[in-house]
């Protein structure tokens, strides 16, 4: 098999037929992940929840964060967390970004590469490799269980934390070479005085592997953000196209999670309940509430608890207040009368579409946006200028943009914003190249 990516040409030649594809996935591999996927959409889009208290409804597919389930969710969520960690990373004055590459030893990797002349490769078998069954898998865990070693049981994380209250703040994500086996990029922030000591640790926890470690970056921290997300940003689904790059098939595949962090931030479910609050979507801001005791959480048992061993994993979170202002605010409650109703397959269509269109209204009541029919989201009003818009705010809008009904010079200046912003890879272009003859 022969394939050609970003201009390099790779020629597959294993003597096992099921290695001789890129990233190990071929034809009954996409079309049993798109069947899966597209049962998955089916089953959240005929899920309703009602919460008679509120006299509103919301589909499972409507409240799904999934990567190939709603990728413009996914992607304005993701860089909530990535620049909200690296705030915290700045508020902590962990002002030394550190970023890893670490791949696996040659003995769990079943091909290897050769040169053969400028930007055309030959993908052989690796005489080292083990001939390990499920050998993605065997990897993952290796690249895993060294990550959690390297930083539970260095005594250079206690002391970070002894100083500063927290041991490191980190995101990692991991991703496939040209035979499946799986790699990660980590970048750590650390106080800039343990630079060289933590170096020191991770190439000697890492002997194994092939490691690259980078210090050096150009601007500020926000350079960091960008050059990690841009390992994450080309792997899921396309939100315009509705088409899976063949990295986003290896990850469903394998079921290989390709974002992870430290734990540093408020936990994830908890902003997500909080969020449809314009003043709560930051998640650093939200963040330095929640640390600072501001948010005071209540929690209720649920319903098969075992009181007499009752611990937080047996609880349900049921109200959220903020008590930072002179009065508490209620800024989440658990609905107390709700259900849940599936779409049986023989109920009309009209049906259907019926209640799983949902108005999108702001603070004044104004209907500014809707979830059409197939649960796009498509504004109904000009929203402010992008250069006006929070990161999180632009994201969210640039991805709901409608390329049949926008006016394009407006797309344009938000894309150019995007770009300004490092939020997606292109050039800058003038408004003039954006006409009713031009298609993006």
């Amino acid at each position: 098999m022969t394939y050609n990516l970003d201009g390099i040409t790779y020629h597959f030649n294993s003597k096992y037929p099921e290695l001789n594809y890129l990233y190990g996935i071929n034809e009954d591999d996409i079309i049993d992940v798109d069947n899966q996927i597209n049962k998955q959409i089916d089953y959240l889009k005929r899920n309703i929840v009602t919460f008679e208290d509120a006299n509103s409804y919301r589909s499972f597919f409507e409240m799904s964060h999934g990567a190939n389930i709603r990728p413009d969710i996914y992607y304005a969520e993701l860089w909530n967390r990535v620049n909200s960690l690296k705030d915290y990373a700045e508020y902590l004055k962990f002002t030394q970004p550190i970023f890893f590459t670490v791949t696996v030893p040659s003995y769990l990797q079943p091909l290897t590469q050769i040169e053969l002349k400028k930007n055309v490769y030959k993908i052989i078998d690796n005489k080292n490799w083990s001939g390990e069954y499920l050998s993605v898998d065997i990897a993952y865990k290796f690249l895993s269980k060294k990550w959690s070693s390297f930083i539970r049981n260095n005594r250079v994380f206690t002391e970070i934390k002894k100083k500063y209250g927290e041991r490191y703040v980190y995101m990692k994500v991991y991703e496939p070479m040209k035979d499946a086996t799986p790699h990660l990029h980590a970048v750590m922030f650390v106080p800039s005085e343990y630079t060289e000591r933590i170096k020191k640790l991770f190439l000697n926890q890492f002997h194994e592997s092939i490691t690259d470690i980078k210090t050096e970056f150009n601007g500020d921290l926000g350079g960091v953000v960008a050059y990690i997300l841009k390992y994450v940003l080309k792997t899921f689904k396309n939100s315009k196209t509705g088409k899976l790059d063949l990295t986003a098939y290896w990850y469903a595949k394998h079921r290989i999670i390709r974002f992870t962090s430290s734990r540093s931030l408020m936990p994830l479910s908890y902003l997500r309940l909080i969020n449809s609050h314009e003043e709560y979507q930051d998640f650093f801001k939200s963040t330095l509430l929640y640390k600072n005791g501001n948010f005071e959480l209540e929690f209720e048992a649920k319903n098969n608890a075992d009181f007499d061993k009752l611990s937080l994993s047996d609880c349900n979170l049921k109200s959220i207040v903020n008590s930072a202002h002179d009065e508490r605010e209620l800024i989440y409650l658990k609905s107390s009368n709700y259900e849940l109703e599936e779409f049986k397959a023989q109920l009309p269509m009209s049906l259907k579409l019926k209640l799983c269109e949902v108005d999108v209204v702001n603070e004044k009541n104004e209907k500014i946006a809707r979830f059409d029919e197939n649960n796009n989201l498509k504004m109904l009003q000009v929203h402010n200028s992008p250069q006006k818009m929070s990161d999180y705010e632009l994201i969210h809008y640039f991805n709901s943009l409608d390329s049949e009904t926008v006016n394009f010079q407006h797309y344009g200046n938000c894309k150019n914003e995007m770009i300004r912003r490092g939020m997606m890879q292109g050039n800058i272009e003038s408004l003039n190249e954006y006409n009713s003859n031009n298609k993006f």
